[in-house]
């Protein structure tokens, strides 16, 4: 099970399953050799950073648990997330209320730094969507996109040994 400590959420090694959409005004920490399974139509916001930072042999795996989840946004960041060692796999989009998000995985005004990072069978529009934001993209993969692998709206980054199969 998760910490919660002040406005931040911890998530340590191990398989959790995530039955409830994760809403977080604080930082999230996911530690190496975590895999979180989703079920359908949950999703996870953070309003803030995350920092998921795997290894070559212990990465850290955002999946469903059924055919697809609705995927991780990330908004209004006051420091630079990082990721490395990451896969998600199954995304579709996050669309409740007046959130209406068409990539799996999300930046709004949220500086990000990938490396080392898979995005699997994603279903939405994006797979992922960097929005008003500055990133740094390294050794990124994309595998069987439903739609478009990755749009960046706004934004302005430096994108490196990246990789698109369709």
């Amino acid at each position: 099970c998760p910490r919660v400590d002040f406005l931040q959420i911890v998530f340590p090694s191990g398989s959790w399953f995530v039955e409830k959409d994760i809403l977080l005004k604080g930082n999230l920490f996911i530690e190496p050799n975590t895999v979180l399974k989703f079920a359908e139509n949950v999703s996870m916001i953070v309003k803030g950073k995350i920092k998921a930072i795997g290894t070559n042999d212990k990465k850290i795996i955002f999946d469903s648990a059924g055919e697809s989840w609705n995927g991780l946004y990330v908004y209004n960041a006051l420091d630079t997330s990082s990721l490395s060692n990451v896969i998600f796999k199954n995304t579709i989009g996050l669309n409740e209320g007046i959130l209406q998000l068409t990539g799996g995985v999300v930046f709004y005004q949220s500086p990000v730094e990938m490396k080392n990072i898979t995005f699997a069978n994603s279903k939405g529009e994006d797979a992922l969507n960097i929005i008003n934001s500055k990133y740094m993209i390294e050794n990124v993969n994309f595998f069987n996109a439903s739609s478009d692998a990755f749009d960046s709206d706004y934004s302005s980054g430096t994108i490196v040994n990246t990789n698109l199969r369709i």
